[in-house]
């Protein structure tokens, strides 16, 4: 994500994103050690941003991605601790014992993932977790094989979101998808049901949705899953 603003009388470029990605555009960074601090905050399930900025001689009237994020000063890196609902695990548990997968699609490190899966619940000792960097080179057969092995993506955008999504459907699986953010809508409009979170949601998310959960609880999805087996129930008798 990239912004232009005004320091001191003087336009600079502000870009934040994923380390590695900085890293790469930035100038005289040690990656060495960039990484070693990136990989210890997200072993702590910390979501890793790093922060870099560029000189600029105006404000570009028409904005080009190439010119504004490439040459970088690297500033630094921020861990953020997302804590999670106190009633999540249970929550994951309750709908595991009703047969639901549940899948964790994250743009987050894939340390932090696998933390934060583990903690709640999503990730146990026989599921696994891939990078989608990884992922990449997987073909399209490969993929279908093999994804039901998954239960943690990271480092996923949005094409990665939607890859998932539609195979998951061609194997017959009914899909529901939960987002808040833009790299969130393709995939919230392929799947079965596109929940948005509308608390932290863009218009542009609410917009691609067919639900937006008001409160931003997971419990909400549960409680209507559960209301939805009493209703069938009630149409057989």
């Amino acid at each position: 994500m990239t912004i232009v603003t005004v320091i001191n009388g003087k336009p600079y470029a502000i870009i934040k994103g994923a380390p590695e990605v900085i890293a790469a555009r930035s100038l005289r960074v040690n990656e060495e050690s960039l990484n070693k601090i990136s990989n210890s905050f997200a072993e702590d399930g910390l979501k890793v941003i790093s922060i870099a900025m560029k000189p600029l001689l105006e404000i570009p009237a028409n904005p080009n991605s190439e010119e504004l994020e490439n040459g970088l000063t690297f500033v630094g890196i921020i861990g953020i601790e997302d804590p999670s609902n106190r009633d999540i695990v249970s929550i994951i548990k309750d709908c595991k014992s009703l047969g639901k997968k549940i899948i964790m699609l994250t743009g987050d490190h894939i340390s932090t993932a696998i933390s934060v899966a583990k903690k709640v619940g999503i990730l146990t000792k026989n599921e696994q977790a891939i990078s989608c960097n990884d992922l990449a080179n997987f073909s399209e057969q490969q993929l279908k094989e093999e994804i039901n092995n998954f239960t943690v993506f990271a480092r996923a955008t949005s094409e990665d979101k939607l890859r998932i999504v539609k195979i998951l459907k061609e194997q017959g699986e009914n899909v529901l998808v939960t987002g808040d953010s833009i790299n969130d809508s393709y995939a919230l409009r392929e799947a079965d049901i596109g929940c948005s979170m509308g608390l932290t949601a863009t218009d542009m998310v609410n917009y691609s949705a067919d639900l937006v959960i008001t409160n931003n609880k997971f419990s909400s999805l549960f409680s209507a899953i559960c209301e939805s087996y009493n209703t069938v129930e009630n149409i057989k008798r």
